[in-house]
């Protein structure tokens, strides 16, 4: 492993980050912590069930709104949450509406069901494309009219609208260790990007930690499996092939190190971060150590 040592930064930045991709969640993916009071799409050009460049979108939530004013279109895809149970973290799965697609959570490897419970991180919202509002609320409507006038996915019912704003990312990153100890299993995979559970080296996976953890872009963090815990069948006198249920007790086996990752954007609650090196699979629910942790 590569040590992260603590002190300035004197070494060049690392160049190598593949640019192709973290690009996407550079350019379309954001997190925001509610969705609640952006406008949304309430209806499509000739009651279409999606739109595309060079049709139109009908938009509430406007109200006062100029014509020329340019907006992008988003849709929430993802809701994420830190249970109250520290040892897990969840990744909910949004329709086009915002609404609950698959409730999951994960734990020592095994899904469950979503217990609604813990702090809500925030949203995951991703570009679906960029439109130009037309005209107002005029004549009697309750609506705006967006034309969509970019390449991009399609539109549909439920989608949201932030305004364009110029953004700048970083492309060169200097490596460090976290500025803050976090809070023991505080810091966990909530999502691995493209994958439904695990990935590997120079995969984008999404944290349960952001810019009030003091986490940064280049922050680099140790990956480890969570030790399980084992019944003692030697010390409970049974056969090692004897089925057994424990009671509740057991012995609990060490972590185990995956891997280490880079922290390339940073929001208030959750972070984005490339998988740098792997030994294993990296799993959502895997916890995040300081880069020269032992174990």
């Amino acid at each position: 492993r590569v040590a992260v040592k603590p002190g300035a930064r004197t070494e060049s930045p690392v160049n190598a980050v593949p640019l192709a991709e973290i690009e996407p969640f550079l350019r379309d993916t954001r997190i925001v912590q509610s969705v609640d009071s952006l406008p949304y799409v309430v209806g499509l050009e000739d009651n279409r069930l999606r739109a595309t460049r060079g049709q139109v979108a009908y938009i509430r939530g406007l109200e006062g709104v100029a014509a020329g004013q340019r907006y992008i279109v988003v849709r929430a895809e993802k809701r994420y949450r830190a249970p109250a149970d520290s040892s897990r973290d969840q990744a909910i799965d949004l329709d086009a509406r915002g609404n609950h697609m698959r409730l999951a959570e994960f734990n020592d490897g095994l899904w469950g069901s979503f217990s609604g419970s813990g702090e809500a991180l925030g949203y995951e919202l991703m570009t679906q494309t960029t439109g130009t509002v037309t005209r107002g609320e005029v004549g009697g409507s309750e609506v705006s009219t967006l034309l969509l006038d970019a390449e991009g996915r399609d539109v549909r019912v439920g989608d949201r609208l932030i305004p364009v704003q110029a953004q700048t990312y970083d492309l060169q990153f200097f490596p460090h260790p976290p500025k803050q100890q976090a809070e023991n299993g505080r810091l966990t995979v909530m999502s691995v990007a493209d994958h439904d559970k695990f990935g590997g080296t120079r995969d984008v996976i999404a944290i349960s930690g952001g810019a009030r953890e003091g986490i940064d872009n280049g922050t680099v963090f140790s990956l480890w499996r969570r030790g399980t815990k084992v019944s003692d069948k030697v010390a409970s006198g049974l056969d090692r092939d004897e089925d057994f249920r424990p009671s509740g007790k057991g012995v609990r086996l060490p972590d185990e190190f995956a891997g280490h990752a880079m922290v390339f954007r940073t929001f208030d609650n959750v972070s984005y971060a490339l998988v740098m090196s792997s030994v294993k699979p990296v799993r959502v629910g895997y916890e995040l150590k300081h880069p020269d942790a032992s174990y």
